[in-house]
């Protein structure tokens, strides 16, 4: 995969960057104290060498530090938004794992920063929900009367919600509703790779 584009905001000097394009070589320029250090120290958080992460104490704008509540009322801040063109490797790894043609385009964003659960990285990937349920519905092998309580549904959301719905459900059903819940805590179930 080959990063195409990254956002800086909340971090340090840098409100907000904006979207700026990452091509073969890219230039920062800028005046002293304008931030440039600051956009890659928050870049560095994308693959970090050692021991690293955000810590909002620190890296949250002093300036709005006893405004963050206010601010952000979801109660999580952005830092850093990227975007990645996935290569043939990478579509590959999609369709082994989800099944062939789930993928709505080549590019797929991550994003992370203050106050995320788990390890503060949300990848979003465009795919077919419907087929990419469809099959993992055939991968389970549920039969026609398991499949019921799934029909009208078209995504892992609602599958999840009609699935942890029943009072009983069968091994195939548990097993499916384990995976899908497995999904959408991670947000993100392919491995890609590095």
């Amino acid at each position: 995969m080959k990063l195409t584009k990254v956002r800086v905001q909340n971090y340090r000097s840098v409100e907000d960057s904006e979207e700026f394009e990452i091509g073969d070589l890219t230039c920062l320029v800028g005046k002293n104290e304008a931030g440039k250090t600051a956009l890659l120290s928050a870049m560095r958080g994308l693959k970090p060498s050692g021991a690293f992460e955000f810590d909002e104490t620190i890296d949250y704008p002093r300036r709005f530090s006893t405004r963050f509540d206010d601010r952000h009322p979801d109660g999580t801040a952005e830092v850093i938004r990227t975007w990645w063109r996935l290569d043939d490797a990478d579509k590959a790894a999609v369709e082994k794992r989800m099944g062939g043609d789930v993928l709505l385009g080549d590019m797929f964003q991550n994003h992370f920063g203050f106050r995320y659960n788990e390890d503060n990285r949300i990848w979003v990937i465009e795919v077919d929900n419907a087929k990419a349920l469809d099959i993992l519905v055939s991968k389970h092998a549920l039969d026609a009367t398991e499949r019921n309580v799934l029909h009208g549904v078209h995504d892992g959301p609602s599958a999840d919600k009609a699935l942890s719905g029943l009072n009983e459900r069968s091994a195939k059903q548990e097993t499916l509703l384990q995976e899908i819940k497995k999904c959408r805590k991670s947000r993100f179930c392919v491995d890609l790779p590095q």
